[in-house]
This record gives C-alpha cells, sequence and structure tokens, in this order.
C-alpha cells in the first residue's frame, strides 16, 4: 500500500436522504448508512477506499444534524470535529465551500477530494489508483479534475463527461480535458454517446486544490463574500452566515464558469446505486432471479427482491417486485418502478419517513 500525500485531504458529502430505498432507508439513516451490499455500509465502504491515498486524519464528513450522531458511532475512528453537521442543507455548493473553508484554514496547500458517500466500486485498485493520478494532476496545475467511468451500457439515469484531448493514459486510466458535461439522456442518446466512445459516466468526484476553490468561488458573486469569512473562521460561519448561502449545486456555482477541468478516466466496476433494482447487479439471485433476504418463501416467482425482517414473507406466482420489510413498514413495488419511491415517502407522517 502506497503512503499518501500529507497534504491530501478528501471531503466525503454524507447528507442525503435516500429516500429510493424507503422503508429500510429513513431521514435519519439514509442509504449511505446502511449496510446494502456486503458487511458494510456505503460510508464505511467509501472510507475504506480512501486508504492508501488519503492520510486517516484528513478525511472529514459532511452532512446534517440529524445525521451526525449516527455517523459518529459508525466512524469511531474519524474525530468529532472533523464530522461537519451542516444546520441546514445547501446542496453541493454549501458543502464543497464548507469542508475547503475548515481544511484550507489549517493546510492553505490543500488538494481536496469531495467524494459521494453513498457509491459502489468494485474494482477498489483501479478507484485508488484513478484518485491517486486525480491527485497528481490537480497539483500540478490551477485546475479541477473529475472522474469518469467508460461506460459499460448506454444508462440513462447517470450523467455524462464528454472528453476532449487526450493528455496521457497508463494499462489503468486514461486522462482527458473535459469538453462539457452533460445531462441524463434518453435512450437514443445515450447508445450515441457510447458509440462514440468520447464519452464517460460522470461520478460526482471532484479533485482540486483550495488555491483553485478559492478562485472558483470568488467568480461566483454569491459565494464570494462568503468564502472570505468561511476561511478566516470556518466554525462560526457554520454557525451564522452558512444558512444565508443559496441552495445550489457546484456545478452551477462555479463548474460552469471554470474553464481547465480534466477527467481521469477508467473502469472501476462503479454504480450510484440509485434504486433497490440496482441491487440485482451486486447482489447474488437465485435460479429464478429472485433476491431473497431474511424469512422468505418463494414459490413460482421470479425476478423479485424481497427483504424480510422478523415475520415471514411468502412469493407466490408474482414477477418483478420490491418487497421490503421493517418493523413498521412494507414496500410492495414493481421493479420498473423503483426511482419513484419518494412519491410514496413524500405522503407519509413524519414518523415513517
Amino acid at each position: 500500500m502506497k503512503t499518501p500525500c500529507e497534504n491530501h485531504h478528501a471531503v466525503i458529502m454524507a447528507g442525503g436522504r435516500g429516500e429510493r430505498f424507503w422503508p429500510l432507508s429513513r431521514e435519519r439513516r439514509p442509504k449511505q448508512l446502511i449496510r446494502l451490499i456486503g458487511k458494510r455500509s456505503l460510508l464505511e465502504a467509501t472510507v475504506e477506499r480512501l486508504r492508501g491515498v488519503v492520510p486517516r486524519g484528513h478525511i472529514w464528513i459532511i452532512t446534517n444534524r440529524q445525521q451526525a450522531p449516527a455517523i459518529r458511532a459508525l466512524l469511531p475512528g474519524i474525530p468529532d470535529r472533523q464530522i461537519i453537521a451542516e444546520p441546514e442543507g445547501r446542496d453541493s455548493a454549501g458543502a464543497v465551500l464548507l469542508g475547503a473553508a475548515f481544511i484550507g484554514h489549517q493546510d492553505p496547500r490543500a488538494v481536496i477530494a469531495f467524494i459521494p458517500a453513498d457509491q459502489y466500486v468494485g474494482d477498489k485498485p483501479a478507484y485508488r489508483a484513478a484518485l491517486r493520478k486525480a491527485f497528481e494532476e490537480a497539483s500540478k496545475a490551477d485546475c479541477v479534475v473529475t472522474l469518469g467511468q467508460k461506460p459499460d451500457y448506454p444508462h440513462t439515469g447517470y450523467g455524462y463527461i464528454e472528453s476532449g484531448q487526450l493528455l496521457g493514459k497508463n494499462k489503468i486510466v486514461s486522462v482527458h480535458r473535459v469538453r462539457q458535461f452533460r445531462e441524463k439522456p434518453d435512450l437514443a442518446t445515450a447508445k450515441r454517446m457510447v458509440r462514440t466512445g468520447d464519452f464517460f459516466w460522470n461520478l460526482g468526484i471532484f479533485v482540486w486544490s483550495v488555491q483553485t476553490i478559492k478562485k472558483g468561488f470568488q467568480n461566483s458573486r454569491p459565494h464570494a463574500l462568503a468564502w472570505r469569512k468561511a476561511i478566516h473562521r470556518p466554525a462560526a460561519f457554520l454557525g451564522g452566515d452558512f444558512k444565508k448561502l443559496p441552495k445550489i449545486s457546484i456545478d452551477y456555482a462555479v463548474m460552469e464558469k471554470m474553464r481547465n477541468i480534466m477527467v481521469v478516466a477508467g473502469r472501476f466496476g462503479w454504480d450510484d446505486i440509485g434504486s433497490w433494482n440496482a441491487l440485482f447487479e451486486h447482489l447474488k439471485a437465485d435460479a429464478s432471479g429472485n433476491i431473497l433476504r431474511g424469512p422468505v418463501v418463494s414459490v413460482d416467482s421470479s425476478n423479485c427482491l424481497a427483504l424480510a425482517g422478523r415475520t415471514t414473507v411468502a412469493l407466490l406466482g408474482v414477477q418483478g417486485l420490491v418487497i421490503v420489510q421493517t418493523p413498521d413498514a412494507v414496500l410492495v413495488c414493481d421493479r420498473a418502478k423503483g426511482q419513484e419511491i419518494k412519491r410514496i415517502v413524500a405522503l407519509l407522517p413524519t414518523r415513517l419517513r
């Protein structure tokens, strides 16, 4: 395992609600805090993947006040001062500004990776190699480096990165200039993108130095003054003016104005685990295509996901369903409707969300 560079830091953004994984996922314990794949939660796995790339003491978590206690319990190795609880969510621009301010206040030379907490990565060595390359590029120049996955098929649920000039490559990754970011496409457009070979799935991971982040926010009128306040007194800013920030993504606040953006691309076995349906890609199914966990009985049923709690769930003659049982709720959903579960959550009483 390589020794990580002492000015490398990582901010894991762990404030999402994970509504698509209701009823197992709740506001106080969203999907990144539960075990969906393997023995670790998605957040624990995200921290583990940084081993050898970022010093353990340089890992920061940005979350919200509701989830902070559970995260502290889940990650006892992360100092409490490095688990930052936002009083109110201000989207990814707020999280980036906050993380960069806390880190930059103590290490002005820092290079920081901002990483979502709720992703799955199958090839950890390739992922670590890509992150190291991203840190290397971000340390050399005034640039932003993002990570891209070579698409396995024309996915319509992911954003894409259109690559430009090839800057270098090795056996694991290639480095390109970014021509533009593209929103989630329709199927026909996604097929055209994949055929060209110039597009990568957007992992939502950005690596850049504190100085580059500073320049980015200085060109963003709502955030320029906030940055000056935050970098000098980050804790006071968190408790005060942070709530005044506009709720906007880092893409719209800063990235659209940046000119020097690169992408480190490769195949990492990456998935953003966006719905129950995604588990069919990662969990072993039986001969009928069913994924069954807990006390489940299945007869003449196929392509179902059934997660039972303390009582038995019985399937008879059904196909393509998601059934999830918890002590206080049961979800029965068509697999094709997995992305729409938040419609149900919006109708629930607060105690069930």
